[in-house]
C-alpha cells in the first residue's frame, strides 16, 4: 500500500509568503547591492536567476517583516499585512487568502485528515474488495511531518502579531507533542476525529502554544521580544475555520477601523471573545498582551535588505509612530497644536529637545526625562537670557514644568 509524507511547514509557508511567481518562488526583492546573507537560502538564489522572477519583481513585491496576523485552519491560510504588498506597481489588499492544499495530491488539509481518519475502514474495505476485484485500488496511508516553524523559516516574520491555528496542525508528529495535555497521546487519526466532531465547549489560557512557538519558531529562546517584538497573541481554536467562513466574527478579511490611528486596539481574539465563547470550540489562548505596549511602535526593519522595507514600510512605520506620539502627547498634555497658538512663542513647530525630552519621558519615565533636562542645563554653562529664550519655544503645556524644575520664571 502507498504512503505518502506531506510536510506541515512546506505546506504553511508555501501559502504565507506571498506574492509568488507562476513557478512559485516567492517575490522578496533585495535591494541593489546588497550582498549580505539571505533569508530564504537556495531558493532566493534560484528566484533571482528565474526570468519569471526578474520580469515581475519590479511591480509586484513584498517583504515577510510586512506579516501582522495569520490564520490556519484545515481549508484556508490568511495573512494580514501592515500595509498592502506592490501588486502591479501599486499597492495592493492587506489580506491575501489561499487554500491550504497540498501541490502535489491536490487535496486540502481538511481532505488529507479525512484520509487520516479513515484509513483503517477504507482498508478494510479494500481487502473485501479485492477478493473479487484484482482492480481494487489500496487507499493511500497519508502522514504529516514538519514543524510549526512560521516566524523564522525560511523567513523571519519578525514584525507578526498574532498568530491562529486550528486542529490540523495537531496531525503533524513534531507539533502534537507540545500539546500532550490536550491529545494525551491520540493518534492523527483520533485528534481528526475528535475535533472534526466536537461539540463542547472549553475556552482557557494556556501556554501550550506560547511553548511551541518558542521551541519551533524561536529557537527555544523564551525572551521573544529580541526577535518579535510586536508579538502578542498566539491561540489554537479548533473551530477556527468555521468562525472565519461563517461571516460571524469581525477583523477578519476587513481591519477594523482605527488600528492605524496610533491608539490602542484589541486582537482579534480580543474582538470576538464571546462569540468564540460561546461557540463549539476547544480554545488555548497564548495570551501575551501585557508582554507588549499597546499602541507599540517597536517594528523591526529590514530596509538595507528588502526593498519593500526600503521603498514602503519605513515610510510607514515613521507615520505610525508619529501617531502614537501624537496620541500620547495630547493625552498627557492636552491640544498641544493650541496651545501653541496661544503662546508667545518664535516657532510654531515643536523644538527638537521638547521632542526627544517627551520621547524620552514616554519611554522611560517622567523623573528620568527631568533628570536628562536638568543635567543638559546644569551643564550646558548658558547664561539666563539664553534659557529663557529657549523655554519660550517650548509649547505652553511642557514650557511651565520644565522651567520650574531649574528654577526660572517665564
Amino acid at each position: 500500500m502507498a504512503k505518502k509524507t506531506l510536510s506541515l511547514n512546506s505546506l504553511i509557508n508555501n501559502n504565507i509568503h506571498k506574492p509568488k511567481t507562476k513557478s512559485g518562488f516567492t517575490l522578496y526583492p533585495k535591494v541593489d547591492g546588497y550582498k549580505g546573507t539571505m533569508e530564504g537560502g537556495e531558493a532566493t538564489t534560484k528566484a533571482e536567476a528565474d526570468p519569471g522572477y526578474r520580469a515581475q519583481v519590479s511591480k509586484n513585491y513584498n517583504s515577510p517583516t510586512n506579516i501582522k496576523r495569520i490564520f490556519i485552519t484545515t481549508k484556508h491560510i490568511t495573512v494580514e499585512y501592515h500595509i498592502g504588498p506592490i501588486i502591479g506597481g501599486t499597492s495592493g489588499n492587506r489580506w491575501v487568502q489561499s487554500e491550504t492544499r497540498d501541490n502535489e495530491s491536490g487535496l486540502t488539509l481538511y481532505e488529507i485528515a479525512e484520509k487520516i481518519a479513515t484509513y483503517e475502514d477504507d482498508t478494510h474495505k479494500y481487502m473485501m474488495e479485492k477478493a473479487i476485484n484484482k482492480g481494487a485500488v489500496a487507499p493511500t496511508q497519508y502522514s504529516i511531518t514538519g514543524a510549526f516553524n512560521i516566524g523564522s523559516h525560511p523567513y523571519a516574520c519578525s514584525n507578526v502579531e498574532e498568530i491562529y491555528f486550528d486542529w490540523s496542525v495537531l496531525l503533524s508528529s513534531d507539533v502534537a507533542p507540545y500539546f500532550n495535555e490536550l491529545l494525551h497521546g491520540a493518534t492523527p487519526a483520533q485528534i481528526a476525529m475528535k475535533f472534526a466532531n466536537f461539540n463542547a465547549n472549553f475556552v482557557s489560557e494556556n501556554n501550550m502554544p506560547i511553548n511551541l512557538f518558542i521551541a519551533q519558531s524561536a529557537a527555544g529562546s523564551k525572551d521573544l521580544r529580541k526577535k518579535y517584538p510586536r508579538l502578542r497573541e498566539i491561540t489554537f481554536i479548533s473551530n477556527l475555520e468555521e468562525l472565519t467562513s461563517s461571516g460571524a466574527t469581525v477583523g477578519f478579511m476587513k481591519t477594523p477601523e482605527g488600528e492605524q490611528s496610533g491608539t490602542a486596539y484589541k486582537t482579534w481574539f480580543e474582538l470576538n471573545e464571546d462569540i468564540i465563547k460561546n461557540s463549539s470550540t476547544c480554545t488555548l489562548r497564548g495570551n501575551m498582551t501585557s508582554q507588549v505596549a499597546n499602541p507599540n511602535d517597536n517594528f523591526i526593519l529590514k530596509s538595507f535588505m528588502y526593498k519593500f522595507d526600503f521603498d514602503k514600510l519605513e515610510d510607514h512605520v515613521k507615520s505610525y509612530s508619529d501617531k502614537i506620539k501624537n496620541v500620547i502627547r495630547q493625552q498627557r498634555y492636552g491640544n498641544v497644536t493650541k496651545e501653541v497658538a496661544e503662546a508667545d512663542a518664535e516657532d510654531f513647530e515643536m523644538l527638537d529637545i521638547e521632542k526627544r525630552l517627551l520621547e524620552i519621558e514616554q519611554k522611560y519615565g517622567e523623573d528620568a526625562m527631568y533628570s536628562i533636562w536638568q543635567y543638559a542645563f546644569n551643564g550646558a554653562g548658558l547664561p539666563k537670557s539664553e534659557i529663557e529664550k529657549i523655554l519660550r519655544r517650548i509649547t505652553k503645556p511642557n514650557r511651565s514644568r520644565l522651567a520650574k524644575k531649574i528654577n526660572i520664571e517665564v
